[in-house]
């Protein structure tokens, strides 16, 4: 089992640690394989690539998994 962390940075950024010179269409693959991208982009989070990880976080924490 891995542990996810996410740092205090958009979205994006948090992909890009992993490859920084990754294009906006990679980091879009990514997310879409990890099965991210939905959960990202639902009407009812109303988050965006290039919001904050904080925001990610509370609101992965507000939801029942």
């Amino acid at each position: 089992m891995q542990e996810p962390t996410l740092f205090n940075y958009s979205v994006s950024a948090n992909v890009l640690y992993g490859k920084t010179t990754a294009s906006n269409e990679e980091i879009k693959v990514s997310c879409d394989a990890a099965n991210a991208s939905q959960f990202i982009e639902s009407d009812d989070l109303k988050m965006a690539f290039d919001d904050s990880a904080q925001s990610l976080l509370a609101a992965m924490e507000s939801e029942e998994f």
